[in-house]
C-alpha cells in the first residue's frame, strides 16, 4: 500500500520527537514535550499509520477534536506546575534554537492540519507553547506573559464547545483563509503561487525570475543553513566570565579567559561560559521572588512578613523555633571546579549554609539567640560556610554573610514581643529600683552620720554643762559649811538686788530716829 502524505508527515513527527529524545530536549522542555507529543502526534500518528480507514468514519474528526483539547488542557497544566528552570537558564542562542524548532513544528502540524480538516485546532495547540517559549525570552517576557494565560484559557474554551458541537453536526472544511495560502502544500513557496494561481489566475511558476528563484532557493538555504552552523564554533566570552571548552563531551583542562575561542561545531563542541568576576548572593532562610522586578525594602519587624516562604530551625530546647533570614554574598573561584564537580554546587553552597544555621540553633535557647551579637555569629557563620565549601571542591568561595533579621516565627512573633516586653518592663523596673536604692543608701548613710555627730555634740555639751553645775554646787556646798551665816547674808543680798533692780526705793537708817532726827519724805 503506498504511503500518503499526511502518513509520512506523521512517521516525520514520530522521527523527529525521537531524535528530540535522544539528544535530550525532551527531558529539558519535560512536561511540554510529554504532553505535546505523546498525546498529540503519538496518537494521531498511530491512527492514521495504522487505521487510515478511520478518517471516513464521523467519529475519527470527534476523536481528533477530543485529544487537541485534551492536549492543550496538558499543555495549560504542565505550564502551571512547571517553573521551566531550564529554559529559563539557557542562553539567548539556545532560546532561539528551541524557537526554531517550534517553528518547524508549526510548519509541519499546519500542513497535516489542512489535509485532516481541524486546521483551527492543531494550529493554535501548536502556537501557543511557541508563544509561551516565546515569553520566556527576557526582552518581550513583560509582554507576553499575561496574554498568553488569557489565549490558552479562550482556546480550551472553544475546543470543548467545537468537540461538542461535532457531536451533532458534521465535520465541514474549513474556509481557505491565510494558513492555506502557505500550508495546503509541503513547499510554502509553492503553496503560495498555487494559490494565487488558483484564486486570481496569475501563473506565476513559470516566470524565469521565478525558475531561477527556485533553482537557488535550495543551495542558497543549505548554505545559508551550513553558514550559520560553522559560526557555532565560535564563542565569545565576556570580561566578567570563565570558559570550560568541551570536545566531544570530554572538557578542557585548562579554563579560557575572555575572548573569542574557537570550538568545534555544534553538537561536538561546547564551551560553557560562567560569570566568575560577579559577586552573586543568595537568600538565605525564605525563597527569592521569582520574577526580575526591583523588590521593596525588606520590613525588619516581627510581626511583618519577610517573604512568602520563611523557614524556621528548631532551637536547643526542643520547643521554641526562630526564622533566621540573611544573605550570602558569593564568587565562582574555579570555573573546572564549578562545572564538573557538583551537578548543582548553588544548592549544595545552600545547603552547607542551613546545615551550619541548624547547628548553631541546635546549641542555644531562643533567649541566647535573640541576645546574640549578630556580626560576631556572622562571620563565624562565613567561616564555617567557608571551610566546608573549600572540602567539598564546590568551586565557589563565600565572601560575606549578613543577617536581616533573626526573630521568632512571624505567627506567635506578637505574642513573643508582648512577653519580651513584658521582660523588659520587668527589667526597667528591677533597674530603676536598684538606681533608687544606690542613690538612697548613700544619702541615708550621710543622714545617719550627721545626726550621730549632732548627738555626740549635745552629750559632750550636756555633760560638761552637768559638769559645771556640780562643781559650783560643790563649791557652794563648801562655802556654806565654812561660813554660813555669811552665806546666807549673801543670798539675801542677791534676792534683793534681783528683786529691787530698776526700781525707786528710799532707805532709812533707824539709828537717825533714836539720835531725836526727824524724816520729811516727799513724793
Amino acid at each position: 500500500m503506498p504511503i500518503s502524505s499526511s502518513t509520512f508527515i506523521h512517521i516525520v513527527f514520530l522521527l523527529l520527537g525521537s531524535t528530540l529524545f535522544a539528544f535530550g530536549y525532551m527531558e529539558q522542555l519535560q512536561l511540554v514535550w510529554e504532553a505535546f507529543f505523546l498525546l498529540w502526534f503519538g496518537t494521531f500518528s498511530l491512527l492514521q499509520v495504522f487505521f487510515e480507514r478511520w478518517s471516513s468514519n464521523r467519529w475519527y474528526p470527534w476523536l481528533l477534536r477530543i485529544l487537541s483539547v485534551l492536549s492543550l488542557s496538558s499543555i495549560i497544566g504542565a505550564l502551571y506546575l512547571s517553573t521551566w528552570p531550564a529554559i529559563s537558564s539557557m542562553s539567548s542562542s539556545w532560546q532561539y534554537g528551541v524557537l526554531f524548532i517550534w517553528g518547524i513544528l508549526l510548519f509541519l502540524c499546519a500542513q497535516f492540519a489542512q489535509e485532516s480538516h481541524i486546521r483551527t485546532h492543531v494550529f493554535l495547540v501548536c502556537w501557543f507553547p511557541f508563544l509561551y517559549l516565546l515569553g520566556m525570552i527576557p526582552q518581550i517576557h513583560s509582554y507576553t506573559n499575561g496574554s498568553i494565560w488569557i489565549l490558552g484559557c479562550s482556546l480550551l474554551f472553544e475546543g470543548f464547545l467545537r468537540a461538542i458541537w461535532s457531536l451533532y453536526r458534521p465535520i465541514q472544511v474549513l474556509p481557505q483563509t491565510i494558513p492555506y495560502l502557505f500550508f495546503h502544500r509541503v513547499d510554502p513557496l509553492r503553496s503560495f503561487f498555487s494559490a494565487l494561481q488558483e484564486k486570481l489566475g496569475i501563473d506565476v511558476q513559470g516566470a524565469q525570475a521565478f525558475m531561477f528563484a527556485r533553482r537557488a532557493t535550495v543551495p542558497l538555504t543549505a548554505f545559508l543553513f551550513i553558514f550559520l552552523w560553522l559560526l557555532s564554533s565560535f564563542v565569545l566570552i565576556l570580561p566578567h566570565e570563565t570558559g570550560l571548552r568541551y570536545q566531544f563531551g570530554v572538557p578542557d583542562t585548562n579554563t579560557l579567559n575572555p575572548g573569542v575561542h574557537i570550538k568545534w561545531p555544534w553538537p561536538w563542541g561546547e564551551i560553557q561560559r560562567v560569570p566568575s568576576s560577579r559577586i552573586l548572593s543568595m537568600k538565605i532562610g525564605h525563597e527569592e521572588e521569582e520574577n526580575g522586578e526591583e523588590e521593596e525594602e525588606e520590613s525588619i519587624l516581627w510581626a511583618n512578613q519577610h517573604a512568602e516562604e520563611e523557614f524556621s530551625l528548631l532551637m536547643g530546647d526542643q520547643v521554641n523555633l526562630i526564622a533566621v533570614d540573611g544573605t550570602l554574598q558569593y564568587q565562582i573561584s574555579d570555573a573546572r571546579q564549578y562545572l564538573l564537580s557538583w551537578q548543582n554546587p548553588e544548592e549544595q553552597l545552600e545547603g552547607i549554609a542551613y546545615q551550619i544555621l541548624s547547628r548553631y540553633c541546635a546549641q542555644r535557647t531562643l533567649r541566647d539567640a535573640l541576645s546574640e551579637n549578630l556580626q560576631i555569629l556572622a562571620d563565624d557563620v562565613l567561616k564555617q560556610i567557608q571551610q566546608k565549601a573549600v572540602a567539598l571542591e564546590l568551586g565557589l568561595m563565600p565572601i560575606s554573610f549578613t543577617f536581616s533579621a533573626l526573630h521568632p516565627p512571624v505567627s506567635v512573633a506578637r505574642d513573643y514581643q508582648s512577653v519580651v516586653s513584658a521582660q523588659i518592663d520587668q527589667q526597667s523596673t528591677i533597674i530603676r529600683a536598684q538606681a533608687y536604692r544606690i542613690k538612697s543608701i548613700p544619702r541615708a548613710k550621710i543622714e545617719a552620720q550627721e545626726e550621730r555627730v549632732d548627738a555626740q555634740k549635745e552629750a559632750m555639751e550636756r555633760i560638761s554643762k552637768a559638769k559645771g553645775e556640780a562643781q559650783a554646787f560643790r563649791g557652794l556646798y563648801e562655802t556654806v559649811n565654812s561660813d554660813r551665816e555669811l552665806y546666807l547674808f549673801q543670798r539675801r543680798l542677791d534676792v534683793l538686788k534681783k528683786n529691787l533692780k530698776g526700781r525707786r526705793m528710799t532707805i532709812i537708817d533707824h539709828a537717825l530716829e533714836k539720835e531725836g532726827a526727824t524724816l520729811w519724805i516727799e513724793d
